[in-house]
């Protein structure tokens, strides 16, 4: 019976995971869970329930028998660009900017959902098993196809799901280690607007696509020590996922002849690297009733240097064999700190502050990702009674405004993103059998 639930229950989230995509940090996801999206992310250190899986599988020796979890999140991104003038032919191979009137476009109303499932089982006294089931990775960005930036991007959408499975020893009572490995599946679409005048292929707009997919594959490792009952430490590392990525490339739009011969539809593939991560976290106990978790986490995106696609076949009669966008993004940093209070025998509330960099630069943000620093705020409830629980989280993320200097070239114009916020709400269910 359990072998036949268990099944169930992986293959409902793995098709959930397959449909998901959310507007995040970067592109990171860190909702995973919904205790430990209400704590900030304030579960390295703590790392006590099966969602360690996710920020630090070494604690998972904290855990008896057989436990599993399962849960979704809700994602609402909401923002503005309010840009400058409108994208026109300048030249050959050369776009500007005409006029100053000013155009405010909202982001289309959207909401994701990224699942997660986790699985702890204890063998017997020092060893610990673990699998996870996650969307590390996510990008959900969307406006009208007729907006004044639709040359940069309209549409962009990254979709990952993780399986990710886990073994953790206990050196002695107060110090565990884990490793891990995964296999990461990937999946983007990016749609945008052309100008075939620059060209010389006349008048008209023709519409990109970009689709592909791919697998990559990963490995991870965590410690724990908790010296005493009133702190613990803790650090985990995932490494860098390598996706190549197989897909197409398709035009829609072509008004005569001689734009169809040249942007017929090709193949192309492409390699992206997916950065690594550091957590870190200690978390104190200063009353028999209360914790509290600071942390922080590393993500190298500087490997995300440029999105090239190498072409099949060449577009343009012979004179563009791939496409390049430099990207350039940096190392940034997260920053949390969550607190948790037992309010009865039956029920914790929590609280949690987050600042988050963005690592996209002014020299080369895009629409697919007008990104910028944020604070988020955590709130939630948890509930249990004898082997079941249950968590409850909402978050609220407050963008910080931000100017984009126009770059005619890339379909960007003078733009201000202003009133970025996402309402982000979790459930998780947990019974340890």
């Amino acid at each position: 019976m359990r072998k036949k639930l268990g099944l169930v229950f992986l293959s409902v989230f793995i098709s959930l995971a397959l449909s998901t995509s959310v507007f995040a940090a970067g592109f990171a996801l860190y909702e995973t869970g919904a205790r430990g999206t209400s704590l900030g992310g304030a579960m390295v250190a703590r790392a006590d329930d099966p969602s360690a899986l996710f920020f630090n599988p070494a604690g998972i020796t904290q855990l008896t028998g057989i436990q599993t979890m399962l849960g979704v999140q809700m994602i609402a991104p909401r923002l503005d660009v309010k840009t400058t003038g409108q994208i026109v032919p300048a030249g050959p191979l050369r776009l500007g900017v005409l006029g100053t009137n000013q155009v405010t476009t909202s982001l289309e109303d959207n909401e994701f959902w990224p699942p997660h499932a986790y699985l702890t089982y204890q063998v017997n006294d020092r060893w610990w098993l673990g699998f996870a089931v996650m969307s590390r990775f996510g990008l959900g960005v969307e406006f009208p196809t007729n907006w004044p930036g639709r040359f940069s991007s309209y549409n962009a959408k990254i979709v990952t799901s993780e399986v990710n499975p886990n073994i953790a020893y206990k050196v002695s009572d107060n110090f565990s280690v884990s490793a891990g490995v995964s296999m990461m599946y990937f999946d983007v679409k990016l749609q945008k607007k052309i100008s075939p005048a620059i060209y010389g292929l006349g008048p008209g707009e023709i519409d990109q696509k970009l689709t592909g997919d791919s697998f990559g594959y990963g490995y991870n490792f965590g410690l724990h020590y908790k010296p005493t009952d009133w702190i613990s430490f803790g650090a985990s590392y995932r490494s860098k996922v390598t996706q190549h990525v197989e897909g197409d490339l398709e035009f829609r739009g072509q008004s005569n002849p001689f734009q169809a011969g040249a942007f017929p539809n090709v193949s192309g593939d492409a390699t992206i690297d997916l950065p690594d991560q550091y957590f870190f976290g200690v978390a104190v106990k200063p009353m028999k009733k209360l914790s509290v978790e600071v942390g922080a986490i590393l993500t190298n995106w500087s490997s995300f240097e440029a999105l090239k696609l190498e072409l099949d076949s060449p577009i343009l009669g012979g004179a563009a064999n791939s496409i390049t966008q430099p990207k350039n993004w940096k190392n940034v940093w997260r920053y949390h700190v969550g607190l948790e209070y037992n309010v009865t025998d039956w029920m914790d509330l929590r609280l949690s502050y987050i600042y988050d960099e963005t690592p996209v630069p002014d020299e080369t943000i895009g629409y697919e990702l007008p990104d910028s620093d944020r604070n988020i705020f955590g709130i939630g409830l948890g509930f249990h009674k004898n082997n079941w629980w249950l968590d409850l989280s909402y978050n609220h993320l407050l963008f910080s405004d931000r100017q984009i200097a126009a770059r005619p070239n890339d379909g960007v114009l003078a733009s201000e993103v202003q009133d970025g916020m996402a309402y982000i709400a979790g459930i998780s269910f947990g019974y340890k059998w």
